[in-house]
C-alpha cells in the first residue's frame, strides 16, 4: 500500500515554524557537547517533519536538533517533508519508535572515530579545523591520527570480533595497543586484559619483556662478537662456576683464561636480578690456578654456609655479587611450581611499574587529594606503622619519593619538593606522596606476592602492602591480579588462559631461567652496585627502544613529552641500617636485604 505520507521531498523549513507537540521524547539531553556541535556545523542530519497545510511543520523526527538549533541561535535547518494529511493514525509515533530503537542505532567504536578523525586531515581538512568541528582536542585528533595509521587489519580484526567490549576501548589504550601490532600474541593478551579491567598493567608487562628481549639480544651479539661463552640456563652452568668477584678478579685480568663465561645475572642469582644483567664467570677456579685445593675446600665451606648476596641491577646492568656465593639454584621444589615464580615475579615486577606510574602521572598529578586522603596520613602517622617509623624520614629513600612526584631525573632536592605557593590540597597530596615512598620502599621486595612466607618477614610486608594498597584502591586504582591477591590475603593463581608461552624469549629454545627467591641484593659498601669495567665495550648499551615512526604525518605527533618510567625499585646501595635490624629473637635476615634464598 502506497501512503500519501510516502510522498516526502527535501527542503530547508525555518525553526520558528516547527512544532514539537506530539513527540514523545522528554529528556532531549541538550548536552554541552551537542550544543557545541550544532553551533559550529549546523544542524547536519536532516529532521522528518509534517506539512500541517497552515505554515507549520510537526516535527516526527528531530526533537533535541531542534530545540539544539533554536539553543544555538540557527534559524534554519535541513528536513525530509511528508504530507501531513496523508499519515495514518498511530504512524508519528511508530516512526519516532523506530528511529530511537537502541537495538537499530549503534555509535562509532573508538576505532572508527580514530579512522574518521584521521581520513577528515588526510583529505586535506587543516588540523584545527578537524578539531573544532569535530569536537575533539587538537591533541586527541593527533592521537587518533597515530591509531588509525598504527592499527593494523589483524588486530582490527580481533577487536571486531569482540564485540561486546569494542566501544569500550580509549584512545589511549588504542595508542598503547598500536605499539604491539603485528605480534599477535601480545595483542591477544592485551584485548583479553582489556576484557578483564586491568589492560594498563598488562601494557607494563608487555613492556619490560619487549625491553628484555632487547637488552639480551644486545648483549647476546656483543658476548658472542667478544669470543665470550654464554650459559643462558641454570642447568648447563657448570657445577664449579664461581664469579669473578667472588674470586676477586677483575674481567680484564680474566680475559685470557680458559674458564672465562658469563652467564645471565638473574640465572646466576636465582632470579633477583633483572634479565638483562651480566655476570662474568670462571667455570673452574681451581682447575686454572685461582686458588689452591686448601683454599678451594675453605672457599667451598664459606660459600655453602654464607647466602647469597644477589644483584638487582636495573635490566641491562651487571650484576654484582659480593659475598660468598651458593651455585644457582637448580629448580628445587619449595612448594610452588617454577613457572608460577617465575611469571609471579614478572607480575609483580610489572604492577610496581604501573603503580608508581599511576601514582606520578594520575593520583599526584591532581590538584587537590581524594577526601579520604588527609584521614589515611593522620592515621598513618599516629598508629606509626612500620614503613612510616622507620623510612618516612630516612632521605636515603628520596629517589623513590622523587620518582613518584615525576622528579627523578636528578633536577631537585627532597626539600625543593615544597611548593613555593603552598595551598592546603597540594600539601596533603604532598604529605601522602612521602608516605607512599615508605611504603613503596616497603614493598620492594619481589618475593612479596608470596603466599607462601619464603622470608620470615614476609607475611609482615604482606600486610604493610595489604593496608596501602587497598587505600590505594579506594581512591582510584585499579589493582592487578597479583596486587588482588595480596590485598585478599590469598595465594596468588596464574589465569586460566595464561600463555605458558610468554617468556623472554632469551634464547631460541632456552627455558626461561629460574627467579625463585627474587629478593633484592645488598650493593657494596662503596654504593657500586654496577661496575662499567665487568661489560665488554659496548655491552653497556641500554635504554628504551626508539619504537619506528612511519615516515608520513610527521608532525601529526602529540606535543607532550611522554613521562619516563620510574627508574627505581627502591634498590639502594648501602650495608644494611641498624634501625633494619630485627628485634631481638628474631632470625639475623632482615626483609628484602639479607633474604635467603629457596633455591
Amino acid at each position: 500500500m502506497i501512503h500519501a505520507s510516502d510522498a516526502i521531498h527535501q527542503g530547508t523549513v525555518e525553526l520558528s515554524r516547527l512544532r514539537l507537540d506530539r513527540n514523545v521524547r522528554m529528556d532531549t539531553k541538550l548536552t554541552p557537547d551537542f550544543l557545541r556541535s550544532v553551533k559550529e556545523n549546523g544542524i547536519q542530519v536532516p529532521m522528518l517533519v509534517a506539512d500541517q497545510g497552515d505554515g507549520t511543520y510537526q516535527v516526527i523526527m528531530g526533537k533535541r536538533r531542534t530545540l539544539a538549533g533554536l539553543e544555538t541561535g540557527q534559524t534554519e535547518g535541513p528536513a525530509f517533508i511528508i504530507n501531513g494529511a496523508g499519515l495514518e493514525a498511530g504512524e508519528t509515533y511508530v516512526r519516532q519508535l523506530i528511529e530511537n530503537d537502541p537495538d537499530c542505532r549503534e555509535a562509532f567504536t573508538s576505532l572508527e572515530i580514530a579512522d574518521a578523525l584521521f581520513h577528515a586531515a588526510e583529505e586535506g581538512m587543516e588540523l584545527g579545523e578537524v578539531s573544532r568541528r569535530s569536537g575533539y582536542s587538537q591533541v586527541q585528533v593527533k592521537q587518533a591520527h597515530k591509531v588509525a595509521k598504527t592499527i593494523g587489519a589483524r588486530t582490527r580484526r580481533t577487536l571486531a570480533r569482540d564485540d561486546e567490549s569494542n566501544y569500550e576501548w580509549t584512545l589511549d589504550q588504542l595508542t598503547i595497543l598500536g605499539e604491539f601490532d603485528g605480534d599477535e600474541a601480545a595483542v591477544a593478551r592485551l584485548n583479553t586484559a582489556h576484557a578483564n579491567g586491568f589492560f594498563e598493567h598488562q601494557a607494563t608487562r608487555e613492556r619490560r619483556d619487549r625491553e628484555e628481549q632487547r637488552l639480551r639480544e644486545e648483549r647476546r651479539k656483543v658476548l658472542s662478537d667478544s669470543g665470550v661463552q654464554l650459559f643462558e640456563e641454570s642447568d648447563s652452568l657448570p657445577a664449579d662456576a664461581w664469579s669473578l668477584e667472588e674470586l676477586e678478579v677483575e674481567r680484564e685480568d680474566h680475559a685470557e683464561c680458559p674458564g672465562h663465561c658469563a652467564t645471565w645475572g638473574a640465572v646466576w642469582s636465582a632470579g633477583a636480578a633483572e634479565p638483562g644483567s651480566v655476570v662474568y664467570l670462571c667455570t673452574h677456579p681451581e682447575k686454572y690456578g685461582h686458588f689452591d685445593t686448601e683454599e678451594a675446600e675453605g672457599a667451598g665451606a664459606a660459600r655453602a654456609e654464607g647466602s647469597a648476596s644477589e644483584g638487582a641491577g636495573e635490566m641491562g646492568s651487571v650484576v654484582s655479587v659480593h659475598a660468598p656465593q651458593a651455585p644457582p639454584g637448580r629448580h628445587e621444589e619449595d612448594g610452588l611450581p617454577y613457572r608460577l615464580k617465575v611469571e609471579g615475579n614478572k607480575a609483580y615486577r610489572a604492577a610496581a611499574d604501573r603503580r608508581k606510574e599511576w601514582l606520578r602521572t594520575e593520583l599526584l598529578a591532581r590538584k587537590s587529594a581524594p577526601k579520604d586522603m588527609p584521614a589515611w596520613v593522620s592515621r598513618q602517622l599516629l598508629t606509626c606503622s612500620k614503613p612510616v617509623q622507620q623510612w618516612i624520614g630516612d632521605a636515603a629513600r628520596t629517589e623513590v619519593l622523587l620518582g613518584i612526584m615525576g622528579k627523578g631525573d636528578g633536577s631537585v632536592q627532597r626539600a625543593d619538593l615544597f611548593p613555593e605557593n603552598p595551598t592546603a590540597p597540594r600539601l596533603n597530596l604532598l604529605n601522602f606522596a612521602v608516605l607512599a615512598a615508605s611504603y613503596e620502599y616497603r614493598m620492594r621486595d619481589v618475593q612479596t606476592w608470596r603466599s607462601d612466607r619464603p622470608n620470615w618477614d614476609t607475611e609482615a610486608i604482606r600486610s604493610d602492602a595489604r593496608e596501602y594498597l587497598s587505600f590505594l584502591e579506594s581512591v582510584g586504582y585499579v589493582l592487578s591480579p597479583i596486587e588482588r591477591s595480596i590485598v585478599d590475603g590469598e595465594a596468588y593463581e596464574l589465569p586460566d588462559d595464561e600463555d605458558s608461552e610468554h617468556q623472554d624469549d632469551s634464547a631460541p629454545g632456552v627455558p626461561e631461567e629460574d627467579e625463585d627467591a627474587d629478593v633484592l641484593a645488598l650493593q657494596d659498601e662503596e654504593g657500586e652496585g654496577t661496575s662499567s669495567s665487568q661489560v665488554p665495550d659496548g655491552a653497556e648499551q641500554s635504554g628504551e627502544e626508539d619504537p619506528g615512526e612511519s615516515d608520513q604525518g610527521e608532525d601529526w605527533e602529540a606535543d607532550e613529552e611522554e613521562g619516563g618510567e620510574d627508574q627505581d625499585d627502591g634498590e639502594e646501595a648501602g650495608p644494611v641500617a641498624a634501625e633494619d635490624e630485627p628485634e631481638e629473637g628474631e632470625p639475623e635476615e632482615h626483609e628484602a636485604d639479607a633474604a635467603t634464598p629457596d633455591a
